[in-house]
């Protein structure tokens, strides 16, 4: 990005530094897998090992590191069918830090407000340990829990040189972890009337710096999906999402819902036309 102004007919470099943060980023993995077959028990576990070498070419940030992921999956069915089931997951996964999240330039957001990188930021590890209850092949019940190290959140800081200032940046939260529930019904109301409900409780566990005090925090999501099929092999879709208020880092979100609306048109067999509407209903 470089950064001119027109001043005489004459672009004029202006007084925000220019940056690159173009880098490259190198991965190499290797994995093995293990599975069991048992009656009605099956297994799977596996474990994948990763080595990361990035480097930027203009601001100087580098990282490298090795990492284990392992992860099992147990599934017991509950009739001689496997129409009702339980499965119980556990794994490790990775948040790499983007070199926007690593570059410290200084973007210009507003007159009071600039965003940068934070150099420091260490990748995100998070084990997920999931149990979901499984009736008639299609309607869920998941517990849950995201227990994320390190955890990478936007937060928002006092610039120490200007005090008018904020700062949008990135850090590594000493704790951020989630206990969730989700719901999934799907349901086929009539032959030409497809309905699928999920709605999700989350329940976080943060502390923002070493010694400060933890802090909860809830939040629901909910999304609904209806598909309406029609003579002539139209289609309607009608999309409603949303979310309570959360706090996330420092930062509060405002509740939302939004709805959307798709009319769709199957020509033969491999075209489909489709005109739509968005935020039909849209509150924040």
């Amino acid at each position: 990005s470089q950064y001119r102004y027109l001043k005489a007919g004459v672009w004029v470099p202006s007084i925000v530094d220019d940056f690159d943060i173009s880098y490259a980023e190198n991965i190499g993995a290797a994995y093995a897998t293990a599975t069991m077959n048992y009656g009605r028990i099956s297994a799977v576990v596996g474990l994948r090992g990763e080595y990361t070498y990035s480097d930027a070419r203009e601001s100087g940030v580098s990282q490298n590191y090795f990492s284990l992921f392992p992860n099992a999956n147990l599934s017991v069915a509950l009739d001689k069918s496997g129409k009702h089931s339980l499965v119980a997951q556990y794994s490790r996964n990775i948040a790499r830090p983007s070199f926007w999240n690593l570059t410290p330039n200084r973007q210009q957001v507003s007159d009071y407000t600039f965003q940068s990188g934070n150099p420091l930021l260490k990748p995100q590890y998070t084990d997920n340990i999931t149990v979901t209850a499984v009736v008639a092949y299609k309607y869920s019940l998941t517990l849950g829990m995201n227990i994320r190290h390190d955890a990478i959140q936007r937060i928002v800081l006092q610039d120490p040189n200007n005090p008018q200032m904020m700062e949008l940046t990135y850090k590594n939260l000493p704790t951020d972890n989630f206990y969730l529930a989700s719901l999934n019904l799907p349901f086929n109301v009539t032959k030409w009337w497809d309905w699928n409900t999920n709605i999700t409780g989350l329940i976080s566990k943060q502390r923002i710096t070493e010694d400060s005090q933890f802090e909860v925090n809830r939040l629901a999501q909910w999304n609904s999906n209806m598909t309406f099929k029609l003579p002539k092999k139209f289609f309607i879709d009608v999309y409603y999402q949303g979310m309570t208020s959360a706090k996330v880092s420092n930062i509060r979100m405002n509740s939302y819902h939004t709805m959307t609306l798709n009319i769709k048109k199957q020509i033969k067999d491999s075209w489909t036309l489709q005109c739509g509407l968005q935020n039909i209903v849209r509150a924040r």
